[in-house]
């Protein structure tokens, strides 16, 4: 087994190659704001996994939908989320699970 050589960071021993890979003056970090929350994207995806959504083609499974509820007092909203065929089978499969298991417990 190679011997690699190590430095100390801190307290911490990494390896030389990791140590000098990120420097201070360096910045590796994006920031953002609020607004990004709130920008619509030209393409739909998944809001369970992110893949991008496309139309299905006639022998491929239809895409799915899901919607979040939310509630405030007597206000109650409902917001649709686009879902690829596989989370859409695997969010509806697990609700059905769990639905059943709550009917077997009383």
């Amino acid at each position: 087994m190679p011997v690699r050589s190590m430095s100390c960071v801190g307290q911490e021993r990494v390896p030389e190659a990791a140590s000098k890979a990120v420097r201070p003056e360096e910045k590796s970090f994006v920031t953002a704001d609020h607004r990004a929350l709130f920008v619509q994207s030209a393409e739909d995806r998944c809001d369970a996994c992110g893949a991008e959504l496309h139309e299905p083609e006639d022998d491929q499974a239809p895409l799915g939908m899901g919607m979040y509820l939310w509630s405030r007092g007597d206000v109650v909203r409902v917001d649709p989320a686009p879902l690829c065929p596989s989370c859409a089978a695997a969010i509806g499969l697990t609700v059905l699970a769990r639905w059943e298991s709550e009917e077997e417990e009383g």
